[in-house]
């Protein structure tokens, strides 16, 4: 994962993703029970970049002048975030000689980083308050851990099939490098047995304001541990979680 630091480069990327008025997804809240906003990004006014009213379908957006945002956009099939505090949900925001509207505007981040792009939806689990044992694989040998080797404990905020994002404490950051292999095991409500998997650390960000931080994790599709069952289970268990969504908005 890369980050462009330079006020200049920063400042550019944006101002190419408010060219084209690109939508963003914007995620907002604590980390254990994010919530999701969209947006189109367009304009640069000093430093601030503006977008149109978030919206999410089916629920109100609870957005407030001085909350901390993620922003997730794409630019060239590859998916980007920065992030940023709002700085005004009423900022007028002129569109031609004619023609403005109220939206928002947020402060100018001070990077942007390229961040792996999600092939699968990805729902949050936090309710549940899962808990995840984990204990890192032996480096000299695949899907097996040393007797000695650390087991440390986490809490699943979000899955999808293909991964997911699990809550430690601040203290177990070191056993967490990125592209470190694990094995993870936990289990989801409704389903009957636990799982089982072999994850790679994709990435590790502190939770502001707590002692904990945020590890994504990559499953791994092995063969050798079940891994398209596994997967398949995971899917009938995101889909369920969907339409309960769904229920709950109508």
């Amino acid at each position: 994962m890369r980050a462009t630091q330079e006020r200049s480069q920063v400042r550019s990327f944006i101002g190419g993703l408010c060219a084209r008025n690109a939508s963003a997804e914007i995620h907002y809240g604590p980390t254990e029970a994010v919530r999701t906003a969209r947006a189109r990004l367009l304009a640069l006014v000093d430093d601030l970049v503006c977008t149109d009213a978030p919206q999410n379908i089916g629920s109100q957006v609870a957005l407030r002048d001085g909350d901390a945002v993620r922003v997730f956009a794409l630019q060239d099939g590859m998916r980007y975030a920065f992030d940023s505090r709002v700085h005004s949900l009423r900022q007028r925001i002129r569109l031609n000689e004619r023609r403005s509207i109220r939206g928002m505007a947020l402060r100018m981040p001070t990077a942007v980083r390229q961040e792996q792009r999600r092939q699968d939806y990805r729902v949050c689990v936090a309710a549940y308050a899962v808990p995840c044992l984990v204990t890192p694989e032996c480096a000299e040998a695949e899907r097996a851990c040393a007797l000695d080797a650390p087991r440390f404990r986490g809490e699943l905020a979000n899955v999808s099939a293909r991964g997911g994002g699990v809550v430690f404490p601040k203290d177990v950051a070191q056993e967490l490098a990125a592209d470190r292999m694990l094995l993870l095991c936990f289990k989801l409500p409704e389903e009957g047995t636990e799982f089982l998997v072999r994850a790679q650390v994709c990435h590790v960000r502190p939770v502001p304001g707590r002692a904990t931080v945020m590890a994504g994790l990559r499953f791994l599709d092995d063969p050798l541990m079940d891994g398209r069952r596994t997967r398949r289970r995971l899917v009938r268990f995101v889909v369920g979680e969907q339409r309960r969504m769904l229920r709950r908005r109508k």
